[in-house]
This record gives structure tokens, sequence and C-alpha cells, in this order.
């Protein structure tokens, strides 16, 4: 058995779903002990548990009746002690529409309260040929909007398409054009909810770059997707932006105070 280089602490186990039939009573077992919740949210389907002591596993009893069902979304793990919080969401080919057609990601994001939203999304809204520059806009609005409902003081940076290819058949490419396109939008984006923006695609060289990416083992085959030393890359140049900006903010900031 591994042992985890860092513990989590938990505060809450929160039980998100509803049972499409019936009146079910879920519970959770540690070891030899039933937790009961200690709030149930019917509306908003969330069912909430306060664990004692440390554990690495939990079962969830949901204590239907024969024929009833219950639908599980998800289990969110709360932590209310201070410091940072990072939570990831992504599916493989999702569009910025993709998000908006979630009945329950705005009943849920509440859960988050996010002070900081990342936006790396819209390389598939922008690889169809029916491509509206304008509509992509409305809707990254619109997932703005939702975040800012939640937290009118959340902060956003928008991450620009990386450069990338179309196939067009086998073995043939051609550079996907739109990524000039959206770069711009994303500055517009920026404009409009007075966020920032991590420009990738001019950090990687701009239009037509991906392919000197591939050939240097950073890209894969497909000049849409990285290699993980790509990736880990990419991901230390955004880190370094995003420390550097910090620090020229911290400055202004005690030299203004």
């Amino acid at each position: 058995m591994n042992t985890p280089e860092f513990s989590f602490p938990i505060s809450n186990v929160i039980l998100l779903g509803a049972a499409d039939s019936g009146n079910p009573f879920p519970t959770i077992w540690i070891d030899d002990y039933e937790y009961f919740p200690v709030t149930i949210d019917t509306n908003q389907r969330m069912y909430t548990y306060q664990p004692e002591g440390i554990t690495d596993y939990f079962l969830i009893n949901l204590n239907i009746a024969h024929g009833d069902t219950f639908t599980i979304n998800g289990i969110f793990l709360a932590d209310n002690s201070f410091g940072i919080t990072y939570h990831s969401l992504g599916v493989n080919g999702a569009s910025v529409a993709s998000f908006l057609r979630c009945e329950n990601f705005e009943r849920e994001l509440p859960l988050l309260n996010p002070d900081l939203v990342i936006f790396n999304l819209g390389i598939n809204d922008a690889s169809g040929p029916d491509f509206n520059p304008e509509e992509f806009k409305n809707q990254y609005l619109k997932l703005a909007e939702l975040f800012t409902k939640t937290n009118p003081q959340c902060a956003f940076i928008f991450v620009t398409n990386n450069d990338s290819y179309k196939r067009i058949k086998k073995g043939k490419y051609t550079v996907n054009k739109n990524g000039t396109i959206v770069k711009k939008t994303m500055y517009d984006l920026a404009s409009l909810t007075q966020g920032a923006v991590f420009d990738q695609f001019e950090i990687m060289g701009g239009l037509s770059s991906m392919e000197k990416w591939r050939v240097n083992k950073l890209a894969q085959y497909d000049r849409v997707h990285f290699t993980v030393a790509g990736y880990t890359l990419m991901g230390d140049l955004f880190f370094r932006a995003f420390m550097e900006a910090k620090t020229k903010c911290d400055n202004y900031n005690n030299n203004n105070y």
C-alpha cells in the first residue's frame, strides 16, 4: 500500500444527487460508524455529512426501498480551513456550449465559490467549419456570468488556444487559422470582464508554430495536443507568468498603500 505524500483534511462530505422516486435517507459509513446527514436540501439535491477523524475511504448506504432509484451526480469533499483550494474541470471534446448545457452547473457552483477562474477552453469550438467568433464570445460571457453570480469579485484569466492544425485527409493537415481569431476574442473577453490573458498562442510562436513543437517532441502527431513534455513546459511557463504578475501587483499595492 502506497503512503500518500500529502494528506487533505475534510470538513464535510456533500453527496450530490436525488431520488427519482421514493423518500431515501442516505448515510455514510466509516469503519463501524454510520453518519447521518446534518443537513438535507432536496431543492439543491445535496446531503451534507460531518465525519470525525481522518479516513481515506467511506461507504454510501442509500437506504432506498426496493424498486426506488437514486441518481448520484457527484461527491464534494469540502475543507473549511484556510489556504488555496485548486479544482480542475474538463472533459475531452467539450466546448464552451457543453458547460452551458450542464443543468446542475449553476446550482452546484456555489460549493466552490471561486476567487479565480482560469479559462483554458475553446479549441474544440474553433476547429469546426462553422466557427462563429461572435457567438463564441457571447457563450464565453454567459459562462463567465455564472461565476460572477456566485462571486461578484471573481477574477478571470483567459488562456488563448494553442496553435493547431486540422486534418483534411489521411496524413494531410492544414493550419487552423481560427487560432488567430480566438486570440483576439480572448483579449476582448479580458477587456469586458477586467480579466487577464495568458497568450500561449504567441508564446508557442504564433500561426503554424505547432509543427515546430511536434518536430521537437513537444506536440503529438495530431498537431492539436501537446505531449507530456509540452504540457509540462506550458504549465511551467504559465506558473512563471502568474507569479511574475502577482509580484508586480504586490509591489504596486505596497508602494501605493
